[in-house]
């Protein structure tokens, strides 16, 4: 069940950073930004419980790991749906993150 939830963290995470974009882009119809607005803050807060809840099964070192990959996945969904451009910033910025995590977890 907990390993659900992991897997789930990172890809709500990236979901309401995506409708929080197009609440953002959105400047004519206020109705769909209510909407966007409101779909990307329950997120959030699912996102909140759901990481207490993961924090009895996992330590905090690994949940860390998972909220470290949410930035990852929010850059790719970005690109994917948003048709955003990547820039070699953003591609140094990824990979960073990712060598932070497996610094992070040598033992």
């Amino acid at each position: 069940m907990f390993i659900i939830i992991a897997i789930m963290l990172p890809i709500l995470n990236a979901t309401s950073q995506i409708c929080l974009k197009k609440a953002v882009l959105e400047n004519k119809i206020v109705k769909k930004k209510i909407i966007f607005l409101i779909i990307a803050y329950s997120m959030f807060l699912i996102i909140t419980i759901l990481s207490v809840v993961l924090l009895n099964y996992i330590s905090l070192k690994y949940l860390t790991i998972i909220i470290a990959f949410n930035h990852v996945l929010t850059i790719l969904f970005s690109y994917i749906f948003l048709k955003e451009k990547i820039n070699k910033f953003t591609i140094i910025g990824s990979i960073l993150i990712c060598i932070g995590v497996i610094v992070f977890t040598y033992e």
